[in-house]
């Protein structure tokens, strides 16, 4: 009875363990869950584009809870201002800006930094940043949301 008693213990707490992850560690303002992933739009650097223009580089870090991926091929990420969608911008600048980690790929139950580029309309007017889930074209889909007053 003890053996059964011990087994099952161990049992529940390799359970328990197994339920906790790295994810549940991003939380705050701008977090949230967009269908396995769990992400949050962290913060954002101004800078200039390679061709002089003015930019911004928004910070995000995202939780895998489904299968390997890379947050670019999973999660559609938009950043608006005035309404419009900024286009994406190219920093040449490989010691602020770190885009290429968004390609790579990270297990179920990590977390990742990843950063992507957008040019600006003006430097004034706060940005709008939406995240969903990349496969989810529904417009009722969960989203992530978050405004920069960047004046």
């Amino acid at each position: 009875m003890k053996k059964v008693r011990y087994i099952l213990i161990a049992v529940f707490t390799l359970a328990l363990l197994a339920s906790c992850s790295k994810t549940d560690s991003i939380t705050g303002p701008g977090s949230g869950t967009v269908g396995n992933y769990i992400v949050k739009i962290d913060s954002y650097e101004l800078t200039k584009d390679a061709y002089g223009k003015d930019a911004v580089i928004i910070n995000y870090e995202w939780g895998n809870n489904g299968k390997k991926a890379g947050f670019f091929y999973v999660i559609s990420a938009k950043v608006y201002q005035n309404g419009a969608e900024c286009k994406s911008a190219i920093i040449t600048d490989d010691t602020i800006y770190h885009g290429s980690d968004a390609l790579k790929s990270i297990k179920r139950g990590e977390i990742q930094k990843v950063q992507l580029a957008y040019v600006l309309q003006d430097t004034k007017t706060p940005l709008d940043v939406e995240v969903t889930e990349a496969a989810n074209t529904n417009a009722d889909a969960p989203k992530v949301t978050q405004t920069f007053d960047i004046a």
